[in-house]
Parts: C-alpha cells; sequence; structure tokens
C-alpha cells in the first residue's frame, strides 16, 4: 500500500535522496510532463557524475517527440538553479532537463533558452520516504538495525569485502602524508607508525612524540648497546631525573645526560604518559622497555613489512620481552612481584592489524607492488576479529566478524557510513531502500 500524496516538505528532503531516486528510478512514470505541460519519456537517466558540473551525464529523455542527449541537474526547488548560479556556467549549457521536487519558477541557460523541469513531489511512493525519514533521524548510529537482517548476505559480506579494503586505502592516504613530511623515508614512517602502536591507544600520540625526539637513525646507531637505547629511550621520555634511587635507572640516567649532550636532545615532560586505568603491564614504562627490545633483537624491522611472514612468524618477532630490571617493576624505583613482561598476544594483534597490514597495503600501493598489497589483505583474513565497542555492538545488530578483515570492515562502516548517515552511499542501506516494494515496477517503460 502507498499514497503518492506525500507530504514531506522540500526542507525535509534531501538533495542526495533525489539523486537516488532519479538513478534508480523510484518514482511513478505514469503521465510524467515537464512543468508546462510537454509529455516526458525518460530512456537513459544518465551516468552519475560525483565530480563538478551536472549531476548526470549524457541522459537521454524523449520530451514530446524529440529525443534529447545531454545531462540532467536535479535540485529540491528549481530556484536553487540560480542560488548556485548555473546559469552563468557553460558546464550546464548542454542541459536537457531539470529534475526538482518542485519547481518554483522557470530556469535558463547562459543564452537564455528555458529548460524543462520535471518536477517529483507526488510521485515517490510513501513508504520509501517514511523509510529513508526514519533511517535520518533514529538516533542510535546503526539505523537500519531493525532492517539489516533482510538484506542478501552475499551482498552484506560483498560490501564488508570493500570497506576492508576502502579502510586500508584510507590509511594510505595518510601514510603518504606521513612519507611527504619524512621526504618518502619508509624506515622512519614504519618506525614512528610502529612505536604508536606499542603506545596502544592512550599512549599512541606520546610514543609518535618519543619517536620524532629519538629517530630510527639515532637509535639505529646504538641498537647493540640495550642500556644505552633504554636510556635514550627513557631519557627523552622524561623518565629518568637526578631523584631516581635504583641502580640502573641511576646508570640509565648517568647515560642519558650523556646522549642527552652529544646529540642536542629535547626532552618530554612525564605528565605526558598516560598510566590510569591502564594494566600494569601496558604501563608505557614497559611498552617502552619491550619497543627497546624489539629494535635491538631486529636490525632489519621493516623486512616485516617487504618479507612474506606468516602469522606465527610475525608473533615469534614481536613477542619480545623486556631488560632484567622490569622482571619485578612496573615503574622505576617501585619493586613489585617478579614477573617476566613479553608483549601479549592480544597488543601484537593489535599491531598486526593496525600498523603491519596497513603499511604493507601502502607500500604495495605507492611501490606498484601487488603481491605485498595481496599479502596485507591476507594477513587480515588470517587474524581473529577484535574485541572492541564497535564490533560487540555490531554482533548486537546480529553482524559477526569472523576474522579482523570483517572486523576492520565493521569499524569503516559504523565510523564513515552509519554515524554520517551516509545511507544512501552504503550498500546496505541502498539495498533497504532500493526495495522492490518501493518500486513502480508494473508501469516501467
Amino acid at each position: 500500500m502507498f499514497c503518492l500524496n506525500s507530504v514531506v516538505s522540500v526542507h525535509e528532503m534531501k538533495e542526495k535522496f533525489l539523486h537516488f531516486i532519479w538513478q534508480n528510478g523510484l518514482f511513478d512514470f505514469r503521465d510524467l510532463t515537464t512543468s508546462c505541460g510537454k509529455k516526458v519519456q525518460m530512456v537513459y537517466s544518465g551516468t552519475y557524475n560525483l565530480n563538478s558540473g551536472p549531476d548526470f551525464l549524457n541522459a537521454r529523455i524523449r520530451i514530446d517527440s524529440t529525443l534529447w542527449v545531454g545531462h540532467v541537474e536535479i535540485h529540491l526547488s528549481s530556484s536553487e538553479w540560480f542560488q548556485h548560479k548555473h546559469h552563468l556556467d557553460k558546464a550546464y549549457d548542454n542541459t536537457i532537463l531539470h529534475v526538482c521536487w518542485i519547481c518554483d519558477c522557470e530556469v535558463y541557460r547562459l543564452d537564455k533558452t528555458i529548460i524543462p523541469c520535471l518536477f517529483l513531489k507526488g510521485r515517490v511512493k510513501e513508504d520509501l520516504m517514511d523509510q529513508y525519514r526514519k533511517m535520518m533521524e533514529e538516533k542510535v548510529d546503526i539505523s537500519c538495525r531493525n532492517l539489516i537482517h533482510k538484506v542478501d548476505p552475499l551482498h552484506t559480506g560483498l560490501w564488508l569485502e570493500r570497506l576492508c579494503i576502502e579502510r586500508l586505502e584510507q590509511k594510505t592516504a595518510q601514510i603518504k602524508d606521513e612519507l611527504r613530511k619524512s621526504k618518502n623515508n619508509w624506515n622512519a614512517v614504519f618506525y614512528t607508525q610502529l612505536g604508536a602502536s606499542f603506545g596502544l591507544k592512550p599512549n599512541a600520540e606520546p610514543f609518535r612524540q618519543l619517536t620524532g625526539i629519538v629517530s630510527c637513525n639515532l637509535l639505529g646507531r646504538y641498537r647493540d648497546d640495550i642500556e644505552k637505547t633504554e636510556a635514550l629511550l627513557f631519557g627523552a621520555a622524561g623518565f629518568l631525573g637526578p631523584e631516581l634511587k635504583d641502580p640502573y635507572p641511576k646508570q640509565l640516567y648517568n647515560q642519558y645526560l650523556f646522549l642527552k649532550h652529544k646529540h642536542s636532545l629535547s626532552e618530554m615532560h612525564l605528565s605526558e604518559w598516560k598510566f590510569l586505568r591502564l594494566m600494569p603491564a601496558s604501563f608505557p614504562t614497559i611498552r617502552i622497555s619491550q619497543f627497546a627490545m624489539l629494535n635491538k633483537l631486529n636490525p632489519n624491522l621493516f623486512n616485516l613489512i617487504t618479507e612474506p611472514h606468516t602469522p606465527d612468524q610475525y608473533i615469534e618477532i614481536l613477542r619480545t620481552g623486556t631488560t632484567p630490571y622490569w622482571n619485578d617493576h612496573y615503574q622505576f624505583d617501585q619493586k613489585a612481584a617478579f614477573d617476566p613482561k613479553f608483549t601479549g598476544l592480544t597488543a601484537i594483534r593489535n599491531i598486526l592489524i593496525n600498523t603491519i597490514a596497513p603499511l604493507q597495503f601502502s607500500y604495495g600501493s605507492l611501490t606498484d607492488n601487488e603481491a605485498i598489497k595481496n599479502r596485507a589483505v591476507s594477513l587480515l583474513e588470517k587474524l581473529g576479529t577484535e574485541s572492541n565497542s564497535i564490533v560487540r555492538e555490531w554482533k548486537k545488530v546480529g553482524i559477526l566478524a569472523k576474522k579482523s578483515s570483517e572486523s576492520q570492515a565493521l569499524i569503516q562502516l559504523k565510523n564513515e557510513y552509519c554515524t554520517l548517515k551516509r545511507c544512501l552511499d552504503c550498500q546496505i542501506g541502498y539495498r533497504i531502500l532500493r526495495n522492490e516494494k518501493n518500486r513502480f515496477t508494473e508501469i516501467l517503460p
């Protein structure tokens, strides 16, 4: 059951929704006429234009007895043609039809010739209008939570595959910007990204600052001396000072004073590091020592990006411990029970998902190496799903991620589509709204 006498005002309508309606033919084709009474037949709606210029290119529209080939421009009201100054733009001279929700005035091209206007108000099923309005007004982020089960799982699966790649492409753009800043130094970008991942989310930014002070080249000069390596990192991080009492941190402090003077190092403030609500094993002190040990044991860490590894091989490399001092400490000068501290499997998985795979994909993309790109996707498909609030929210809706490629896709879907109400750009929202009950299939030409 449907009603063509829609009460939706022009202010409630979204232009992108009109694009969707036009592109998919979701309006009543019976007795189509322009605002001045000329008969209209849509032969081909045109190619959707995502760039500047008219909305649909190379459409074929029969108006009365004449077949016109050209562009279609879409607005909520026809007067927007003048608001957007299309009447002064040569790019719109080949517009053959102006499609609007309402036509409140005639429009014309640069040469003053009138452009026929077709208005769609009253020609769209009320069910479709209501469904779209509810999705846009839904207070929760996942607007289609009660409708998503109606979409074929095959289509959902294909969309998630595409979203995983989209997320990797988005991260590639960010990494490309980092490369530009580092003058195309892949090792430096990898070192910074790896450091940020060791900091976990609470200390990712302080770790980035730390890797900016103690560069990969500087750390590499002292890689064989773990005491100097830790002195550099802990000193630049702001953890070392004359008040320390234990012999080992006092040694680090003395080493750091020499290295700081030698290399003109700046120093972070201790308050920049987060300890609150962190498990002791995730304290930045422990993570810095593990990061130092990882760099000592693996002089060619960039091979993690360029060379093939199995998930088990990655785990073996990244599962590093600390220097002996940290076996019974979580902070300097504070003794704790003996407990050797190795990088946990959850942390390693996060490093693989959020650092190794994106950098592999970026490196493959920016060096035209498809094998390395595919290796990144394959890695995500082999790793188990993440556990975070977004993945748990999708689970409540009935969408279960079984591998990290799917959990990454669901994060992309939530952040870049659901939260922003981009339902028309989402294949799930698209298929819900394009449902056969919203079509006029019985009268299509």
